[in-house]
């Protein structure tokens, strides 16, 4: 017994002991460390021995997500407090196993359980005497590190695909010489395969010996950071036989601008003259590009002075000669307003502005900018400019055109309609309200513009094939034989026959043939059922019902819209689709629809 006390008292004493050490070793004030912690742009956080945390900064709430610093006290697991976390880090347990730091990329699950990618650093806390007592971390936010390193993989990848489509030889270098990469004209090529490039193949194995010393040369001047050296090698294949090769060598950069390889295209010129024919009329075919492309094609200094232009760019402008053009200040001559002028961010897009001619005159011009780097750095900029003033002086007249378009159409749906209703004045004014009504239900439901205009359309001529009809008969106030019933039924197919000569955008036709079709195919003219009828006409058909039977007619008196909602919604599932019954009822009984 005696001995378990001694023991306990021990283990006390230790940790008062631990706990002194670390108010002495922290002998900044709490005022002074809450600045140095809230000054710091990293998360901080400060462990003791026995994993409970001391101390942490804003930056660190942020990173993980709690908003109060309280949240983050008590005991630390493994990659943020919480109760799915259970055992100690290997971090802390490797500080205070005696690693004098550890650094390494950690994952930061926030509270919201978002992943946050960060380098940790820990460093052990110790005592005077060299014990450590406690462990300070230090996380510090790669979020847009990792965004930027998917981009530039993203941009690597469209690289690659562009470089396999190739006719010429391109091959990637690390700082040693080894092929990282080579595209399938390399294969062919060489007649190495790619499990060969991919294998510790060298640089120095696919040059002739004598070759060697000046590809060496060439190469530290590369890893220099010398642009774009030119040079011809002979090329050693795996079997042996060689061929003659002009090379085009560049450095490659990281996004933090530092050379990290080479890169080399390589094109065959086993027959010399005439690879350098090839050359000359490459070259020439550039430049005949340049001087005859019908849009403009410039490179501008980032201050905003032309270093190069085509003809047709001076001609856009209205410039008599190319020196006349390079001596403008593009910002303030050029562009309609200055601050027009985007800057690097804003280019690598094609953008819309407007620019001054020399007389003047203002164009609408579309530009294909890019901006050129060197060392990670914007030196120039250079596009094509394309004058779209007429494009966008037809496209305003298209859209007048359009809108008048529309307007006749309009005109042209509204007297069909008035055909009907001077034939038969009983229903005058019926296609109107039931176009108000199906054109409310179509909204109700969340239909898109499109469907809504033409429900609407639809809705004002259905009964259009009413003209084949007898005014006699239409008219009739008694009712009416089954013959003469039978011959209104034809109305639908009448109409279908009549509109389905007009081109609509829309399928009108076959709504006005359906509209008297029942889900369970009961309707006419042809005695579809469900998903075979268009769901315009079974917005159509309710829309029909409610309005006829809330309507005076030649035959009877006006039955009310209390009557009308009952009959759609007994046949609701049997006559009727369900999703639109619902939809009309709901217009009149919540939100009040009138249709005066």
């Amino acid at each position: 017994m005696n001995k378990k006390n001694n023991s306990g008292n021990k283990i006390r004493n230790n940790s008062i002991r631990i706990g002194k050490l670390i108010e002495e070793k922290l002998k900044f004030t709490n005022n002074e460390l809450s600045v140095i912690l809230g000054v710091v742009a990293d998360g901080i956080r400060v462990i003791d021995s026995d994993f409970n945390v001391l101390r942490v900064n804003k930056q660190f709430c942020k990173i993980s997500g709690v908003s109060k610093k309280k949240n983050l006290t008590g005991k630390c697991y493994e990659v943020s407090p919480g109760p799915d976390c259970h055992k100690p880090t290997c971090t802390l347990k490797q500080i205070l196993g005696g690693a004098s730091r550890i650094e390494k990329e950690v994952g930061k699950v926030r509270s919201d359980n978002k992943v946050v990618p960060c380098i940790l650093t820990a460093l052990p806390l110790k005592d005077d005497g060299g014990n450590i007592i406690g462990i300070v971390e230090n996380f510090k936010d790669i979020s847009k590190r990792k965004k930027a390193e998917e981009s530039i993989l993203e941009s690597e990848k469209r690289y690659r695909e562009l470089d396999e489509t190739l006719n010429e030889i391109v091959v990637e270098l690390d700082p040693r010489g080894k092929f990282i990469y080579a595209n399938k004209k390399a294969f062919d090529e060489t007649g190495y395969t790619k499990k060969r490039f991919n294998n510790g193949l060298n640089v120095m194995q696919v040059v002739v010996p004598e070759d060697r010393i000046k590809l060496a040369g060439n190469f530290k001047k590369l890893l220099r950071g010398k642009e774009l050296i030119r040079d011809i090698y002979t090329i050693k294949r795996k079997d042996g036989t060689t061929f003659p090769a002009i090379t085009h060598s560049n450095y490659v950069l990281d996004s933090k601008g530092k050379v990290t390889g080479i890169r080399v295209v390589v094109i065959n010129i086993s027959d010399i003259k005439e690879s350098e024919e090839k050359v000359r009329e490459s070259e020439e075919h550039y430049r005949s590009l340049f001087d005859n492309s019908l849009d403009g094609i410039y490179r501008t200094t980032l201050g905003g002075k032309y270093i190069d232009v085509n003809p047709a760019l001076e001609k856009m402008l209205g410039y008599g000669s190319r020196d006349e053009l390079l001596a403008i200040d593009i910002p303030t001559q050029l562009y309609f307003r200055k601050e027009d002028r985007p800057g690097p961010n804003q280019r690598n897009r094609i953008f819309e502005t407007r620019l001054k001619k020399k007389d003047g005159s203002v164009i609408s011009v579309e530009i294909n900018s890019r901006v050129i780097c060197r060392d990670g750095k914007p030196v120039y900029y250079e596009g094509i400019v394309r004058d779209i003033t007429r494009q966008i002086i037809a496209e305003k007249k298209l859209k007048e055109s359009y809108r008048k378009l529309q307007k006749t159409l309009d005109g042209a749906i509204n007297t069909l309609a008035s055909i009907v209703e001077a034939r038969d004045p009983y229903t005058s004014g019926h296609q109107k309200r039931v176009a108000l009504l199906a054109i409310a239900i179509s909204e109700e439901l969340g239909l898109g513009r499109d469907k809504i205009e033409a429900m609407g359309t639809a809705a004002l001529i259905h009964d259009i094939g009413k003209i084949n009809v007898p005014a006699s008969i239409l008219a009739r106030p008694g009712k009416i034989s089954k013959i003469e019933f039978d011959m209104i039924k034809t109305h639908s197919q009448v109409g279908y026959d009549i509109i389905k000569r007009i081109e609509f955008p829309w399928p009108l036709a076959d709504i006005i043939l359906q509209h008297h079709e029942r889900i369970d195919g009961s309707g006419y003219p042809k005695g579809l059922k469900g998903k075979d009828i268009k769901f315009e006409a079974k917005i159509l058909a309710v829309a029909d019902v409610v309005e006829a039977m809330a309507s005076h007619r030649p035959y009877r008196p006006a039955l009310g819209i209390d009557k009308a909602l009952k009959e759609i919604k007994q046949g609701k599932g049997k006559l009727y689709d369900p999703e639109v019954v619902d939809a009309c009822a709901r217009l009149f009984t919540k939100k009040k629809f009138d249709f005066d």
